[in-house]
């Protein structure tokens, strides 16, 4: 959903607060753009619900290339 979705396209300092994925509501990630075609995304994980059994809980970072 779009607005579980906060983008980021210029340079600049931002605070952007995640609510774990496994959870109904809230901001689901971060995509910050890292260069033309490419970003880097921001996912909040928590060991509950699907990712019950995960070892470990936090901030999941990938990138991204279109």
């Amino acid at each position: 959903m779009d607005s579980q979705v906060v983008c980021r396209a210029s340079a600049g300092s931002d605070t952007v607060y995640l609510t774990a994925v496994e959870y109904g509501s809230g901001t689901k990630m971060a995509v910050i753009r890292a260069g033309p075609g490419t970003a880097c995304v921001v996912e909040s994980r928590g060991a509950v619900q699907a990712d019950g059994g995960a070892c470990s809980t936090g901030a999941l970072v990938y990138k991204v290339d279109a």
